[in-house]
């Protein structure tokens, strides 16, 4: 008896019918999400793989299709989860049945549910030995011990180009009015590709010379925001030269990224508003800062002013002292002077009238020897009358020159000034001269008229409340 051949079908038919008796109920299956296809008839391929060491290859992989009737149904569940999105790299829990495609000569998961609560475990367990082994190398403070300056400008910001959080960004910086200078980056934010993605725009960001990295994404499902859980990423952003700020659109988690960032915010907006606030508040610091120094400055001229005012009055008081005592000097020294050449007149006329009667008296008794003693009599009275004169005037030419020192004129000269009342009153302090009094101030070129007028500062307020 010859050996039994199989056509194709017949072949498909018995292994189908072994797997349907390996698996009669429906079975539940973990793995993770690859090579996702949504098809515009509603329905979806992907393969569920176990990955190898590290994610370095697949141990094992089996496809999964989910037919548009059953794929409302998962949806549904998913929805109310409001954390879980199928897509490729998500760990997910599924059921469904075992069958062969027979077309495809491949054996086929039929998903018919989900488990969401099974990935939200995964990503949290996950999560958290990630922040255990960063807490444990000392990265989760690293970038926040980045210095940061008072109000960064140049900004680079990480996101995916065109999308509602590069606009919210943009919107919030171009509206606050200040001088952003802002560097768009575009990157991948969700899906498989998504940490490399992020992790070369990090290093392009880096070499920028930028002050400031704005990571930011807007909200989704918690699987979305899955790539910010990354631990390349994480490492990436502790080991940043630059500090990392995040908007990452989810409320009630916090990213492995939110935590190793330089600071975090719930959403880009939040995130761009940060930077506003920052520099709106050093701006503050700096107008208040000017103040202070205006008043100081103010007041550190107030009292050059009061000092330099009292200068001046007591330099005129002095003044006008010098100027007195000189006078009365000049006075003295000419009464002094006006005796002393009376009294040497006097002594000369007395000692020529002694001599001319000796003389009458020796010219009887002898003519030439008369003549002699005359004419020697004469020299000396002559070299003798003018002496005390000499040092009258010496004296008085030294007076003159101390008065001319003193002379107002040369004050004048100098810049200095005299200001009398109407009545001729010298003035040495404003208040004796109210408001409307006529003024005369004497220059060294001449008369000034003017009237007296109180500061705005200085005058009383009105009375009408």
């Amino acid at each position: 008896m010859s050996e039994r051949t199989f056509t194709v079908g017949e072949l498909a038919e018995t292994i189908a019918k072994a797997v349907r008796a390996a698996f009669p109920r429906q079975v539940w299956i973990q793995g993770a999400i690859q090579s996702l296809r949504r098809h515009p008839n509603g329905h979806v391929y992907f393969q569920l793989v176990d990955p190898g060491e590290l994610g370095r290859h697949v141990d094992a992989a089996i496809d999964v299709a989910l037919l548009a009737p059953q794929r409302r149904d998962v949806n549904a569940v998913l929805k109310r989860s409001g954390g879980v999105r199928m897509d490729n790299g998500i760990e997910i829990r599924i059921r469904g049945t075992v069958d062969l495609w027979a077309r495809a000569g491949k054996v086929q998961v039929r998903m018919t549910g989900i488990d969401p609560e099974f990935t939200l475990g995964r990503l949290a367990a996950d999560r958290e030995r990630l922040l255990a082994a960063l807490a444990a190398d000392g990265l989760l403070d690293a970038n926040r011990s980045r210095p940061l300056g008072p109000a960064p400008l140049r900004i680079a910001v990480i996101t995916s180009a065109h999308s509602a959080a590069e606009r919210d960004v943009l919107g919030e910086l171009e509206a606050s009015g200040f001088g952003f200078e802002v560097t768009c980056i575009d990157t991948r934010v969700q899906g498989a590709d998504a940490g490399p993605s992020m992790l070369a725009a990090l290093e392009t960001a880096q070499m920028l010379g930028v002050e400031l990295i704005a990571l930011v994404r807007g909200g989704g499902a918690r699987t979305d925001l899955a790539a910010f859980d990354d631990e390349g990423l994480a490492r990436a952003i502790a080991a940043s030269t630059v500090p990392v700020w995040t908007g990452i659109g989810h409320e009630i988690d916090e990213s492995v990224a939110d935590r190793v960032a330089h600071t975090s915010y719930k959403t880009p907006t939040a995130c761009a508003a940060g930077l506003v606030h920052r520099a709106r508040d050093h701006l503050g610091r700096v107008d208040d800062g000017e103040r202070r120094l205006v008043q100081r400055a103010s007041a550190i001229l107030g009292e050059a002013t009061a000092g330099l005012d009292a200068t001046a009055r007591r330099l005129a008081r002095e003044t006008d002292g010098a100027l007195a005592l000189a006078d009365q000097r000049i006075t003295a020294a000419a009464t002094r002077l006006g005796r002393e050449a009376a009294v040497a007149t006097r002594e000369a006329e007395a000692h020529l009238d002694r001599s001319a009667r000796r003389l009458g008296r020796d010219a009887l008794r002898g003519g030439d020897r008369a003549g002699l003693v005359l004419s020697d009599r004469a020299e000396r009275l002559a070299r003798a009358a003018p002496r005390p004169l000499l040092d009258a005037e010496r004296e008085l030419d030294a007076l003159a020159t101390r008065v001319a020192a003193l002379d107002p004129a040369r004050a004048l000269a100098r810049g200095w000034s005299i200001t009398r009342d109407d009545r001729g009153r010298v003035l040495r302090r404003p208040d004796e001269a109210p408001e409307g009094t006529a003024l005369i101030t004497t220059l060294e070129g001449g008369l000034l008229h003017s009237t007296a007028r109180t500061p705005p500062g200085e005058r009383p307020a009105d009375d009408d409340g």
